[in-house]
């Protein structure tokens, strides 16, 4: 379509076509056609990330798909149009319409109805995007503020367990003074040997996200793990040294993060005893997440976990880890693989540098 086009203008314009200048003529539009290709799509800021198959609603693809069969009339219309023209050259048949006329104004009105196409798509999925990333700030704002308050929630137990703590000591030392040896067994047997348990609940895990350099990770992070703490699931959380997202679209890492996190929630909600690992960490060149759970199968099969519609959670929830995978697709540095034995759900990212 695009050749058709420029063909027109230089036989419009330059007063030039295929009968005056022959294979000459097929050359120069070879050469024009990446430049009108890149300003034809530059000029009218139309950006091809949007328009790709995998990144269109159910809607957005209906419409892709009936534009693509409108090209194939549309090929088909000048083909025969085409043909006519050969036919009537070589007075096979004869007819009393212009084919070139015909072909010439299908082309242009096609054009018009292609780019009118482009624009509605890239128009509407560049919408589509802008709400998504607002509706993730958005989000990211209220998990901060959940992050905070968990927090200051830690501030005000430790707070409370230094008081407390120092009112045992001067007990302690009240007995000590004494030398009452009864008194001092006591007071450690029943009060300072378990005093640090309290310390040891997952929810103080959640501090070590302190270490994750970007607050919207951090703050997904913060509202999947407490999440998962109101549904009874236990966690641990391995952050031990200061760590930055890696190198891929920052909206993509988050969506990845929460669907893994998401799944491995609805697993370990229906296990007994239900917890969750989660890992970042950097190794020489490579950032690697880890997401661990418990399952209620020993093992899960993993052959098509990655495939879309496939799911365990009923029907049109499919769709997740086959979004991880598409995502990845695009960052050949990037993988992810999956296994898992005895109860137990194991994904690990890893992101070269």
């Amino acid at each position: 379509m695009f050749q058709r086009i420029i063909s027109l203008y230089l036989r419009f314009v330059f007063q030039l076509d295929y009968f005056s200048l022959g294979l000459f003529f097929d050359i120069i539009l070879t050469l024009l056609l990446i430049p009108f290709y890149t300003l034809f799509f530059k000029g009218l800021r139309i950006e091809a990330k949007y328009l790709k198959i995998d990144t269109l609603d159910s809607d957005f693809k209906n419409i892709f798909i009936r534009l693509n069969i409108s090209f194939i009339v549309y090929f088909l219309f000048v083909r025969t149009t085409v043909l006519i023209e050969r036919w009537v050259e070589m007075k096979v048949i004869s007819v009393n319409w212009d084919p070139y006329y015909v072909r010439t104004n299908i082309v242009l009105l096609y054009f018009v109805l292609f780019t009118a196409s482009l624009l509605y798509l890239n128009y509407r999925n560049k919408e589509k995007q802008d709400k998504e990333i607002q509706e993730l700030k958005d989000k990211q704002l209220t998990d901060l503020g959940r992050y905070s308050r968990h927090v200051e929630s830690l501030y005000k137990e430790i707070r409370s367990f230094r008081h407390d703590y120092t009112n045992i000591l001067v007990s302690l030392n009240e007995a000590i003074k004494e030398e009452d040896i009864v008194a001092i067994r006591t007071i450690y047997r029943e009060v300072i040997a378990d005093s640090d348990r309290k310390f040891y609940d997952g929810k103080y895990d959640i501090a070590r996200l302190s270490n994750i350099q970007n607050p919207a990770v951090k703050s997904l992070l913060s509202s999947k793990m407490l999440e998962a703490q109101k549904k009874g699931i236990a966690i641990s959380v391995e952050v031990d040294a200061e760590i930055e997202p890696p190198a891929l679209e920052l909206i993509e890492f988050i969506t990845i993060l929460s669907i893994l996190l998401d799944n491995a929630i609805d697993a370990a909600e229906q296990c007994t005893n239900g917890n969750i690992v989660f890992a970042y960490f950097q190794e020489y060149d490579r950032k690697i997440v880890v997401v661990e759970n418990t399952t209620v199968e020993d093992k899960v099969a993993t052959n098509h976990i990655f495939e879309y519609g496939h799911s365990t959670k009923g029907d049109n929830r499919g769709i997740g880890l086959a979004n991880v995978k598409a995502i990845l697709h695009k960052y050949p540095k990037f993988s992810i693989s999956t296994n898992s034995s005895n109860h137990r759900f194991v994904q690990e990212l890893v992101f070269l540098e």
